[in-house]
């Protein structure tokens, strides 16, 4: 067992634990878990890098009104201060098989899970303007500011708090040591 606390002068404080179990019910066979929570701030280019404008960007939006229709856009982009601190709920569980006849050999399999909250995130992180454009009905609030009539005027691009992201999955791996004398060791 683990705790850790942190103090923050602008997020104030946190205390995250971290649970572990080690059971070998075998010589041969470790299983493992692991539970625990995470806390991030961010950072201070994450909350001040400057904003900054690209003006009239032509871009093609498929929600104008009229159909789709190739228009200018100002974009903004940078940091941004209203950002709220990042948390995560983590756990793994494994197990691993090292049998004692056959020296060397090794196997394992993991099941990972990850679940955030408030993930600080840049608004396009990695996708273009026109691909983002083709999301707006999923965007957060802001992101795409139309005018009265439905014309686009500004794609915000700026660091957002995503509302929840989990990833979670397996790992496997599989693997063999051995010694010779004249060539040395390896590991597959």
């Amino acid at each position: 067992a683990a705790a850790r606390y942190e103090d923050y002068s602008d997020f104030g404080d946190t205390i995250n634990p971290k649970l572990g179990i080690l059971w070998r019910p075998t010589p041969d066979l470790a299983l493992k878990a692991n539970w625990g929570t995470s806390f991030r701030a961010p950072s201070l280019r994450e909350l001040t890098f400057l904003s900054f404008v690209s003006s009239d960007l032509f871009v093609l939006d498929p929600n104008a009104p009229g159909g789709p229709a190739e228009v200018f856009a100002d974009v903004i982009e940078g940091g941004n201060r209203d950002l709220r601190e990042e948390t995560a709920k983590t756990y793994t569980i494994s197990a691993e098989y090292r049998p004692t006849r056959l020296e060397g050999l090794h196997f394992s399999l993991t099941r990972f899970h990850i679940d955030y909250e408030d993930r600080i995130r840049g608004s396009l992180d990695g996708i273009d303007v026109n691909t983002l454009l083709q999301f707006e009905s999923v965007l957060p609030a802001g992101t795409i500011v139309r005018a009265p009539d439905g014309t686009l005027e500004v794609i915000n691009v700026t660091n957002i708090n995503s509302a929840h992201t989990i990833m979670s999955g397996y790992d496997a791996a599989a693997g063999h040591y051995w010694s010779t004398q004249r060539w040395g060791s390896f590991d597959l």
